[in-house]
């Protein structure tokens, strides 16, 4: 009797669980033509926003080691705008890009925290499945999922030290 009256005594937006000035976009919803809940999009925005101060810092650093001069210089030649960005500074940062793309997809890889809040049985990542199987307890599907994410993982970082001119025991080739 004390929660019946206790949700009543509250305002109506306390008990409504949608937020009323959002509603006419659909972003709340699972109608309206923006559909975010139940989709892989809400996670990857999520695993962005959350993860994203990595790939900046890098992208900045990447920016700032190239030099203003030869930017300048390629336009005083008369190069145009893209083409300063095509053929000095892309070359330039493309290293500090991967970079930072790898050190965003690896934790997002492995995200729970997110996903958690997040998924449903559309959308389950990995993570989401080793936690299911650790709650029945499917110990082998414990085992093989974080097998999987492992190898995912090293794939992942193997490819990018190869394409960033390196190999994994240090040697150049």
């Amino acid at each position: 009797m004390g929660d019946i009256l206790s949700v009543r005594l509250r305002p109506a937006w306390m008990v409504d669980p949608r937020i009323p000035w959002l509603e006419p976009w659909g972003v709340c919803q699972s109608s309206g033509p923006i559909i975010l809940y139940g989709t892989l999009w809400i996670l990857l925005l999520a695993y962005l926003t959350k993860h994203m101060p990595f790939a900046f810092m890098s992208a900045k650093s990447a920016l700032s080691s190239v030099h203003l001069e030869l930017e300048s210089a390629a336009s005083i030649l008369g190069a145009s705008r893209l083409r300063v960005l095509r053929d000095i500074t892309a070359p330039l940062i493309k290293h500090g890009l991967l970079a930072g793309w790898i050190l965003v997809f690896i934790p997002s890889l492995k995200e729970l925290s997110a996903s958690v809040l997040l998924y449903n049985s559309k959308t389950t990542v990995i993570p989401t499945a080793i936690m299911d199987a650790y709650l029945l307890p499917q110990w082998e599907a414990v085992a093989a999922l974080s097998v999987l994410l492992l190898v995912i993982n090293a794939v992942v970082v193997v490819v990018g030290y190869r394409c960033l001119g390196g190999s994994m025991f240090g040697q150049s080739e």
